[in-house]
């Protein structure tokens, strides 16, 4: 039997003696305990979220430029996850040049270029020169 089954039995109880004080204080004796519980319960999810933190960052890697965990696709900022101690994945843009790794976090400023190996401009020579130059 639970703890709100057992006060419903001694709230039963106490009306049936029909005595008003002893069944206030049974009642503001179930309010607290009720708050207890729900503080308890709020206690628990923040002890989950806590441990589910230092799982993750037990599972961070730094690789020299960005925070992995390993088997996800995308990295995470290094400016975030170092010194703020926050998870949060890099916008990844590739430009024609370049792939452009950026926090999308306002506070942080961190954008990293990373050449685009396969991108190869036009080289003009004064034989192939467009523009005359």
């Amino acid at each position: 039997m639970g703890l709100y089954e057992n006060f419903k039995d001694v709230v039963g109880v106490v009306q049936k003696l029909d005595n008003i004080e002893l069944y206030q204080k049974i009642l503001n004796i179930q309010t607290q305990a009720l708050e207890l519980s729900n503080s308890n319960t709020e206690k628990d999810k923040k002890i989950r979220e806590l441990e589910k933190q230092l799982d993750d960052s037990q599972k961070m890697k730094f690789d020299g430029k960005f925070y992995y965990i390993e088997g996800e696709e995308y990295p995470y900022c290094p400016g975030c996850g170092g010194s703020k101690k926050r998870k949060t994945h890099l916008v990844i843009r590739t430009l024609v040049s370049s792939t452009e790794y950026k926090c999308p976090t306002p506070d942080c400023k961190f954008v990293h270029f990373v050449d685009n190996p396969h991108w190869n401009p036009p080289r003009y020579t004064e034989d192939n020169d467009p523009y005359g130059y």
